[in-house]
């Protein structure tokens, strides 16, 4: 089996470093850029499956992917990113303020109304199980949001959140995993790759991050990268 993994493109929110959460979320000029380039370099892949997260953000990109494969786009409600409670909507800023006044260890605080990171793994967890039951020969694309792909990842690559840092998700990224068929298990072919993304031409325009992703095994030698709650 193949696993594509894919996170929406770039949002309002995501400029302005604002907690969305379970917010729908709305794609920027370059985020539905993005997506157009992602859909490009999807369109030769032999997909049998499309999940994606109902929210806006996701949903929109997934349509982008969808116009190339005649495959109806299944939304999964366990696919929405991780809820932030009474944080949605509010700064990068007062998360962070919120987890210091916590004191508790990030992975298992949870603000009012929202869920942990260890809450949202058990959550996607079944989901996962879904992966396992699927022919072998399937191709399956998930896209859906950045801490939602970093815990599939750290799940399927049987990490710890000792790993959290340094797993990355940029906009419309996009990870390979394959069946090791002497194992079974899923092992990356490539995570956290941007290189459809091209430089915008035009007076005005942003610059595109563009990057040609790593390996899992190379993320050892990476320095922690910090990362927003909305990653």
């Amino acid at each position: 089996m193949k696993l594509i993994i894919v996170r929406h493109g770039e949002t309002l929110a995501n400029i302005n470093k604002i907690i969305q959460g379970q917010l729908p979320g709305e794609l920027s000029p370059n985020g539905r850029l993005q997506a157009g380039l992602l859909a490009e370099r999807l369109k030769t892949e032999p997909i049998s499956h499309i999940w994606s997260s109902p929210l806006a953000r996701a949903y929109e990109t997934a349509r982008e992917i969808a116009a190339f494969h005649k495959i109806v786009v299944d939304t999964l409600p366990e696919l929405k990113e991780r809820r932030f409670g009474t944080l949605e909507g509010e700064s990068f800023e007062a998360y962070f303020h919120a987890l210091e006044e916590s004191g508790q260890p990030f992975f298992s605080f949870h603000p009012p109304g929202g869920e942990s990171l260890q809450g949202l793994e058990e959550r996607i967890r079944p989901l996962i199980n879904k992966l396992k039951v699927l022919p072998p020969g399937a191709t399956i694309l998930i896209i859906a949001h950045g801490i939602i792909n970093k815990i599939i990842l750290k799940v399927l690559l049987e990490k710890s959140f000792d790993d959290w840092q340094q797993i990355r998700q940029d906009n419309t990224c996009v990870n390979i995993l394959n069946t090791n068929r002497q194992t079974g298990k899923l092992e990356s072919a490539l995570l956290n790759c941007t290189s459809h993304l091209s430089e915008p031409e035009g007076p005005g325009s942003q610059p595109l991050k563009n990057q040609n992703g790593i390996h899992y095994a190379n993320l050892s030698g990476l320095s922690p990268v910090p990362g927003p709650p909305d990653h």
